[in-house]
């Protein structure tokens, strides 16, 4: 069974203050060393189920059909016919509920202009990803969201703009689901009830969540939560911890939040507690 744990107390100095979540790179205010530490995210996705699904496209070059878009293969290409607002669409045969992230790799340099959008019966469409004013040139783009309840079969990209208005033009359209669940990746979450009581908010591009919702949204499907036995003071009893956060009491709540099945509680020799039942 494969694990990739994070360190959340490092995570926490960054939403606690203010900051919004960068979608590759995590940075923490103040501290060169806890950057380096933290480094860069790690996404447990699986296969792009999107290689050789049905595509579908409101106008295709000759040459450069929409089937291109979705072969596997980064040397081909679709292309629109001519300049405008035109779009490409993948029916992917079934509903899947845990889509996460789109890849597009436009063909050609320069900021492209488009959205995302789902839907589970080709009729009734909702926005997954706006990126109506982008600006970033970077040919590849990575875009995640949170799954939505109904599910997504199908899923288009409009392109609303191009650079030097040229036609619209995709290497590869490809679509990632997370990974099951003998994926576990994990992060302590012991210190949140304390943040949160100093009054620590948490912040995903811009918008004020939930850390836990946070932690869901970049894939984490289990939080460990430590019980300490002098949860008033650090281990040398030097600086106080903020009057029994990190309790049995406490942690329970937090256990809860996160959902008490994906949920590991150890006492403070770091060895699992089974005083505490959801």
């Amino acid at each position: 069974m494969k694990r990739v744990f994070a360190i959340f107390i490092l995570l926490i100095f960054v939403i606690s203050f203010g900051f919004p979540l960068l979608s590759t790179k995590v940075f923490a205010q103040n501290s060169a060393q806890v950057k380096k530490q933290i480094g860069i995210k790690v996404d447990p996705i699986g296969p792009n189920i999107a290689v050789g699904k049905n595509i579908f496209s409101d106008s295709e070059a000759p040459t450069n059909p929409a089937t291109l878009a979705n072969d596997g293969d980064e040397t081909t290409f679709w292309s629109a016919q001519d300049a405008g607002i035109h779009w490409l669409k993948i029916d992917l045969g079934d509903v899947y509920a845990t889509l996460f992230a789109t890849e597009i790799i436009f063909n050609g340099n320069g900021s492209y202009q488009y959205k995302i959008e789902y839907s589970i019966d080709d009729n009734r469409w909702t926005v997954l990803v706006d990126k109506s004013n982008n600006a970033d040139t970077l040919q590849t783009q990575y875009d995640k969201f949170i799954p939505p309840a109904s599910g997504i079969r199908y899923i288009r990209v409009t392109i609303t703009s191009t650079p030097n208005n040229q036609p619209a033009s995709i290497k590869e359209f490809k679509v990632y689901k997370m990974v099951d669940d003998t994926f576990i990746k994990g992060a302590d979450v012991s210190m949140l009830k304390q943040i949160e009581d100093c009054g620590g908010k948490f912040y995903l591009n811009g918008v004020q969540m939930d850390a836990l919702e946070i932690l869901k949204y970049f894939g984490v499907n289990w939080i460990r939560l430590r019980i300490w036995n002098h949860p008033y003071y650090t281990e040398d009893k030097s600086q106080p911890m903020g009057g029994g956060n990190c309790d049995a009491e406490n942690m329970l709540v937090i256990a809860k939040r996160g959902g008490c099945p994906k949920t590991i509680i150890f006492n403070n020799q770091n060895q699992p507690f089974d005083g505490i039942k959801c």
